[in-house]
């Protein structure tokens, strides 16, 4: 019997997920390269992440910053989608786009935006209360605390993607990122995956021509006000919207040098913008 309702609450789970967010992605890419990397491959791999550091702080990227920097308060709401516009290479201290603006059709194609009421429309999903009660939080820190090994041995189903790359993704927190199990069972809600999406959506969308900056200003400072009540810090919001980005879209590998420059970075704004107001 425990086993049956431990399958329904899990299954209740992926499809709470699935309904409280919107245009969500596929689930493609969550196999894992067992093999160890070559000498050859680590230097090259190092030495890209250096780049993509570098990117970051150059003095062009300084002085377009200084040219269009905004007050504290709205730095703190934009960096809340911090994850997707670092890996971009984008700054989160500023509201324009300076180098993948002419990604912004193709990202509002994805996410099914063809109108200003589209745009809005999400923005209010992604920032509403709604969201906040979305979390399932139960399932989640019975993740969190039985381990992947645990669930997938209840379910013996290997064809659930975003739960592997929940593993995979806590397992790399864990080991490149220096958390810990009890920092992770202390998440206390995966929101942080939608907060992050509004400054994504506001920013592409203003430039894509379906929004007006300050139309989006609302919407950006009510998901920042959501999450400095639910979380207590940058780091404890970075550990749950990696999660959360993990049961939505999958694989989460490729954020590895944006939260390397986030989390450890003299220069991450995550070191200088407070997380509470």
């Amino acid at each position: 019997m425990k086993k049956y309702f431990m399958i329904l609450l899990i299954l209740s789970f992926m499809i709470l997920i699935v309904g409280c967010g919107s245009g969500t992605g596929s689930n493609a890419g969550n196999e894992v390269d067992e093999r160890e990397l070559t000498p050859e491959e680590i230097a090259a791999m190092e030495f890209w992440s250096e780049q993509f550091q570098m990117s970051l702080v150059s003095d062009s990227m300084r002085t377009f910053e200084e040219e269009n920097r905004v007050s504290p308060e709205r730095e703190r709401a934009l960096a809340m989608g911090a994850f997707v516009l670092t890996f971009n290479r984008e700054s989160i201290r500023v509201f324009p786009l300076r180098g993948s603006a002419r990604h912004a059709d193709s990202i509002m194609e994805m996410w099914g935006i063809e109108s200003t009421e589209d745009a809005l429309e999400i923005l209010d999903s992604l920032s509403s209360d709604e969201i906040v009660e979305c979390a399932v939080d139960e399932i989640f820190h019975f993740i969190i605390y039985h381990g992947w090994d645990e669930i997938s041995h209840i379910m013996r189903n290997e064809d659930v993607p975003n739960l592997w790359a929940f593993g995979n993704a806590k397992e790399m927190l864990i080991e490149e990122f220096d958390f810990t199990e009890e920092e992770l069972f202390e998440i206390p809600s995966l929101a942080a995956w939608y907060f992050g999406r509004v400054a994504v959506v506001a920013r592409y969308g203003v430039e894509a021509g379906f929004l007006e900056e300050e139309d989006t200003w609302y919407y950006l400072e009510r998901a920042a006000n959501h999450a400095s009540v639910i979380y207590n810090c940058w780091r404890q919001y970075t550990g749950a919207h990696i999660l959360g980005r993990a049961i939505v879209y999958g694989n989460v590998d490729d954020f590895r040098d944006a939260l390397r420059f986030l989390l450890n970075h003299e220069e991450s704004p995550f070191k200088s913008i407070e997380f509470h107001d």
